[in-house]
């Protein structure tokens, strides 16, 4: 009969820092607490038994709550509030609201985590909008080419900024195909290289790039579409 996984907590020495993990020894639980914690260096883990948590042993799921009851601090990934049983007294609140489990995003309450649903969704919209204005940059640039969607491993995507209401984009890659291609896909890219509060003075980066193998067939292509553009 298979030996029954038992909860751990594992730590990283030096930061007291680390979680809780499964397994059937000890010796188990270190290794793969360092694999999480320490880059996997084992002699920097710190590991002891926690029966309290080997009720989540068939899941691996560890609910935040649990961790806060029994002396963990967790920041909210709303608010930015380090959550522990003071703290939620202090609040008026207990464990019961605390959302989240380990390795995920926790919230101290219900109203924290729909704030924080209510700006991630902006950004997604926003974001969304920003790839559609570098698609049609490129478009304007090369005419009507290929772009890569969000089902492959050129998926367009872009770090958008928020700050007290308004947002921004720090960063952001579209890719596009074009003719003679034979590596991968052309990449444009839009890096923002000031602070959220840019106060608009200064270029914006905005560069093509393509593998070096495929140079050649690009700096064609881009020469034919600037003759047909003039």
């Amino acid at each position: 009969m298979a030996t029954v996984e038992h909860a751990y907590v594992a730590l990283e020495a030096d930061e007291n820092t680390g979680g809780v993990v499964f397994a059937k020894t000890l010796q188990q639980a270190r290794k793969r607490g360092a694999q999480e914690y320490s880059d996997g260096v084992v002699a920097h883990i710190v590991c002891y038994r926690a029966k309290w948590a080997d009720w989540c042993a068939p899941s691996s799921i560890v609910p935040a709550s649990l961790l806060i009851e029994y002396g963990w601090r967790l920041e909210c990934h709303g608010c930015g509030n380090d959550i522990s049983q003071e703290w939620l007294e202090e609040s008026c609140l207990s464990t019961q609201d605390v959302i989240g489990v380990q390795g995920g995003r926790v919230f101290c309450c219900a109203p924290c985590k729909t704030r924080d649903d209510e700006v991630e969704s902006e950004k997604r919209r926003f974001e969304g909008e920003f790839i559609e204005t570098l698609r049609a940059v490129v478009r304007q640039r090369f005419g009507d080419v290929k772009f890569h969607g969000t089902g492959d491993a050129f998926r367009p995507g872009a770090y958008i900024l928020s700050q007290d209401g308004a947002y921004g984009v720090g960063e952001a890659m579209l890719h596009f195909e074009f003719p003679g291609m034979s590596i991968a896909p052309a990449t444009i890219e839009f890096r923002w290289p000031f602070s959220f509060r840019w106060d608009g003075i200064g270029p914006v980066n905005l560069v093509y790039r393509c593998c070096a193998g495929d140079r050649l067939a690009f700096e064609e292509f881009a020469g034919e579409a600037k003759k047909v553009a003039a």
